[in-house]
């Protein structure tokens, strides 16, 4: 920036994000491409840190652009380890942006070798060229994620789960939950613990009460799984 003080960014708060645009505005300049990279100098072993430098960061600058309200689009290479599932996060985030608002035209970049000094230029040229939205690096070869149908296998195949086992699911009462709780109750004999945020309605006492007609086998937990202390 000419004749701008240094601004320094804390990760998780929008209002640096928000004071680093408006001194762009000052100049007449507005950001069409970011390459985010804070992800790659996380060498700790920190969750915490890396989804505040993944998911957190990337979650506060699209707030801020977005409270901006500029009629051009804005793209945005998000480039990360591919060695911990925090980092990921981001990349989710990233997919969602780009889903819900066409002009925030995001990518992401999944690096298997972190020295990100030995990576410049596939990540500019990533950064610069690619047009797929997803992109990963095994050392130097370049993979995209594809679908691939599924074609299940026949009626008596074992499943995955044991007949005396114990399964929690989080969310286990909400739409998909009750789908999935449905179809192991009827596979296999094994129990459920499900957890949620809410008590359970009348429905959703009637649904349990159901399952458990032939034996005791699902329980409901009423907790929210992201408060360490109430798991």
């Amino acid at each position: 920036l000419h004749d701008a003080l240094p601004i320094l960014l804390n990760a998780t708060e929008k209002s640096g994000y928000q004071q680093l645009l408006v001194e762009l505005d000052k100049q007449k300049l507005q950001p069409a491409r970011i390459l985010h990279v804070w992800s790659c100098r996380q060498n700790t072993v920190d969750v915490s840190e890396h989804v505040d430098c993944g998911f957190r960061s990337v979650f506060k600058l699209t707030q801020a652009l977005m409270e901006q309200k500029s009629d051009g689009w804005v793209g945005m290479l998000y480039v990360y380890p591919d060695r911990h599932p925090a980092f990921a996060a981001g990349s989710a985030l990233a997919k969602t942006v780009r889903l819900e608002n066409p002009k925030f035209l995001y990518r992401t970049l999944a690096l298997t070798n972190t020295e990100i000094e030995s990576q410049v230029d596939v990540v500019l040229d990533e950064f610069q060229n690619a047009a797929d939205t997803n992109a990963r690096y095994d050392d130097k070869q370049r993979q995209i994620a594809a679908w691939t149908e599924y074609t299940p296998g026949s009626d008596d195949e074992q499943s995955a789960l044991k007949d005396d086992g114990v399964y929690v699911i989080t969310g286990g009462a909400g739409g998909l939950g009750q789908i999935f709780v449905d179809h192991f109750a009827r596979h296999t004999k094994a129990r459920f613990v499900l957890t949620g945020r809410s008590e359970l309605n009348a429905d959703k006492n009637a649904w349990l009460c159901e399952l458990n007609s032939s034996g005791e086998r699902v329980v409901y937990l009423q907790a929210d799984v992201s408060r360490r202390e109430q798991v």
